[in-house]
């Protein structure tokens, strides 16, 4: 059973969709009935239902930033969230001693009360839920946020599930059967949350670690809440949900009596309404990973946003005769609606925040799209709608909706601007850094410099609007990095295509562990004292240490050169990563020194070419992170150093495709088995031509059929004549060139080879001789053995 699990986690991902299903099942579980428990039950009042309702609202909103603030604090996210699922089904069952109290206003008080219990504690499920799915998706290898919607199709699902056998069970057994149903669906997600979710971190409350060492100067950081605060695209972000989540709230409340007091829908043509919205949501979330891909975090928002406009003003304008196949339309909207700016929103959310407070960012994004909505829906959307009915209301829906949209579509023009203008390199400093030095390093570009010390500005590597890079290039000469962004967004950043070079100071102390556990993401392995590289057999200099380039990747980064001089500090190369190689070594007359004061574990000598000095790491999607381990060497200024910031931020070492193209030597549009194809590739090296002698092409269907190299030809590569396989079907022509400290070259195309045409059949193949021979030889044998029976021997007398 245990292996079974193990294979369908490997291969499906199914810990996140049972979290959430399961997390989403008692989360609903009183969801559907509670106006109707309210009602029937405790015997109170639509208004007394409405004010109720906002009570819950207001609580709720608490209840999920309090859950969440003590889970990003102790680190016991899945312990925090197993607790909530009891206290949810625990505190409801208070209800049962409430339905006999006679007085009215005391049986209100009470429900309130206790309704009010209820909702802090189901305030925080699906914010750690989202959380705790996150985690998985970011942890897991081959995974991404990016699927995070279809992880929430489970929770629709869950829905749809519970909602449908709680309606059977209180149709069977009356509304008390809730009692049972509740404990019995908390106990299901704690069951799921004990045997899914990952295991807690443990932290320590309120605790800061001491540094093993001194610093040489005191870091000023912000608080983690300061910094989330002061993001703006997440403040804007909120302000949006909450204007649309409160035009969804509307809908979600009033549709139903709108349907059936003013439309005089059918109860039937009322679920079809309803189910319209939900199928197509159901759709989103299933192909949301694609979704982002295409249209970007920014205009699957802003679609939301136009949908919901669409929808509510689409209800204004509807009447009592308007056919309810509109109305089904309409409904699709919904789905459109809530899809989007629920992937959208929990996205915006999780990469607006600091590591410590995820799970808090994800309870401010529901508490503003689902729980503050309903408490201005509850208090003054109910009056609005009692005193002057559904089309004031619908109307100052609409209002807010389109508020909501044109706020998004500002932002989306400040955006285009910011990109359009938007500086090429972004410097990262403690305030060391030498502004010639950046200036000498990038150009005549113009950079922007930020203080990770005393700078209380957030920014983004990545626009989670407009999902562009905020900077194509970055340079970082320090030690410690911002509060403001996480090592995920390090990241994150290289993955998409941001380039890095980053310069450790060469008088620092020591480094944090965050530093090193970046480095680690990227390659390299670091001491937090790393150690000093020496030669004492170097006559020119005691104090510097004379290095030699790699021939081969530092040829590729430099060019020609002879002997560097360098001093400072070394780091190693993680092994097993084919991505990063060493770019400058130290000789192998040289060791690594540790200072005398450092402890066990805190640095490791090394001898001759382990120790790096300069490394670099050109990525499968081609952009390219450099470490140098002390800067002193790059500020000399040296040609080699202008080169290496060259190549890091692709102004040099460009490889690339000029031509491609294939042939039919036999003088045919289409190919046939047996032709003969020619393939003829240009690479271009900072535009000059380049003739590698180590490229292939490959003809593929499951295994390769045809592989040839390339050879120079004039300017180009070309393979030569090359003899198709005698199988027809649909192949893979492909060429691919990856070598290290050069850009990943990679093309693919569908390659269709026909079979011959029956009157074109070939009589006689060569290649079948064996077959011809073992014909002949089978009709010799069959000949051989029959004939004595057709010529008998005749007996004689």
């Amino acid at each position: 059973m245990r292996q079974l699990y193990a294979n369908l986690e490997n291969r499906f991902l199914i810990s996140p969709k049972l979290i959430y299903f399961a997390v989403s099942t008692a989360y609903y579980a009183l969801y559907l009935f509670r106006a109707k428990f309210i009602k029937d039950y405790l015997r109170l009042d639509d208004t007394t239902y409405g004010d109720i309702s906002g009570v819950m609202a207001i609580v709720g909103f608490a209840g999920a930033t309090l859950w969440s603030w003590i889970g990003d604090n102790s680190g016991r996210h899945r312990l925090v969230l197993m607790i909530i699922c009891l206290g949810m089904s625990l505190s409801a069952e208070f209800l049962y001693f409430i339905a006999p109290v006679q007085d009215e206003l005391t049986r209100t008080v009470l429900t309130a009360v206790v309704f009010g219990l209820y909702a802090i504690f189901v305030g925080g499920m699906m914010p750690l839920a989202d959380y705790l799915v996150l985690k998985i998706l970011s942890n897991r290898p081959g995974f991404s946020r990016d699927l995070y919607s279809r992880q929430c199709l489970f929770g629709t699902a869950a829905y749809g599930v519970t909602s449908y056998l709680v309606g059977l069970l209180v149709k069977a057994f009356k509304l008390p059967i809730v009692f049972f149903v509740l404990p019995a669906s908390s106990l299901f997600a704690v069951g799921i949350l004990f045997l899914c979710a990952p295991a807690d971190q443990p932290k320590s409350w309120g605790m800061t670690p001491q540094p093993t060492t001194k610093e040489p100067e005191a870091a000023v950081t912000q608080h983690p809440l300061k910094t989330l605060l002061l993001n703006a695209n997440f403040v804007f972000m909120l302000f949006v949900v909450f204007l649309t989540g409160s035009a969804r709230a509307v809908m979600t409340t009033f549709l139903a009596k709108y349907w059936d007091e003013t439309m005089r829908l059918t109860e039937t043509q009322v679920g079809t309404a309803a189910n319209f919205g939900i199928f197509l949501e159901i759709a989103i979330f299933a192909v949301g990973p694609l979704c982002i891909r295409l249209f970007g975090v920014y205009w699957m928002l802003l679609m939301a946003q136009l949908a919901m406009v669409l929808r509510a003003w689409a209800y204004v304008g509807m009447s009592n005769t308007t056919s309810v196949y509109f109305v089904y339309s309409v409904e699709l909207l919904k789905g459109v609606g809530f899809g989007f700016t629920q992937v959208s929103g929990t996205k915006v959310a999780m990469e607006s925040a600091p590591d410590e407070l995820k799970a808090t960012a994800q309870a401010l994004y529901s508490a503003f799209y689902s729980q503050l909505p309903l408490v201005l829906t509850a208090f003054a959307g109910g009056r609005c709608y009692q005193l002057y009915g559904s089309d004031l209301l619908f109307k100052i829906t609409a209002v807010m909706a389109s508020l909501a949209l044109g706020l998004c579509t500002m932002k989306y023009l400040a955006d285009v601007l910011t990109v359009v203008s938007a500086k090429s390199l972004l410097v990262l400093h403690d305030g060391t850094v030498d502004e010639g030095l950046v200036s000498w390093l990038n150009g005549e570009d113009a950079a922007d410099l930020f203080n990770v010390k005393n700078s209380d500005t957030p920014y983004s590597l990545i626009d989670p609007y407009s999902d562009k890079l905020s900077y194509e290039n970055l340079l970082m000469v320090t030690t410690q990095l911002p509060a403001s962004v996480s090592n995920e967004q390090f990241v994150e950043y290289a993955k998409r295509g941001g380039n890095v070079l980053w310069m450790l100071p060469m008088e620092h102390a020591s480094l944090k562990n965050r530093t090193v556990k970046l480095a680690a993401e990227f390659g390299r392995e670091l001491d937090v004292q790393p150690p000093s590289v020496m030669d004492y057999t170097d006559k020119d200099d005691s104090t510097n240490t004379t290095v030699r380039m790699v021939p081969e990747t530092a040829t590729r980064v430099f060019g020609k050169g002879g002997m560097l001089r360098y001093r400072g500090r070394s780091h190693r190369l993680i092994s097993g990563n084919p991505l990063v190689f060493p770019v400058i070594t130290a000789r192998k007359e040289a060791i690594a020194v540790c200072p005398p004061t450092v402890g066990l574990g805190q640095c490791t000598p090394s001898f001759g070419a382990d120790n790096v000095l300069v490394s670099a790491l050109q990525t499968r999607l081609n952009s390219r992170i450099t470490l140098i381990s002390s800067d002193g060497w790059l500020r000399e200024r040296n040609s080699a150093a202008r080169r290496l910031a060259d190549w890091t931020f692709q102004r040099s070492g460009q490889l690339t495709i000029e031509s491609y193209q294939h042939v039919n030597l036999e003088g045919r549009s289409s190919y046939r088995i047996g032709d003969r194809m020619e393939l003829t590739v240009c690479l271009k090296l900072d535009g000059k031509p380049m003739q590698p002698t180590d490229m292939q092409m490959e003809l593929t269907m499951m295994d390769a059929w045809v592989r040839a190299d390339l050879h120079p030809v004039g300017d180009c590569l070309s393979t030569g004549p090359v003899k198709l396989p005698d199988r027809y079907g649909t192949f893979t022509l492909s060429m691919r060139y990856q070598r290290k400290g050069w850009p990943h070259l990679m093309r693919k195309e569908k390659f269709i080879i026909r079979p011959v045409h029956y009157e074109e059949a070939v009589r006689f193949m060569l290649s079948a001789m064996p077959y011809y021979m073992s014909w002949i030889a089978m009709m010799a044998t069959s000949a051989f053995l029959v004939f004595p029976f057709i010529f008998p021997s005749e007996k004689r007398g």
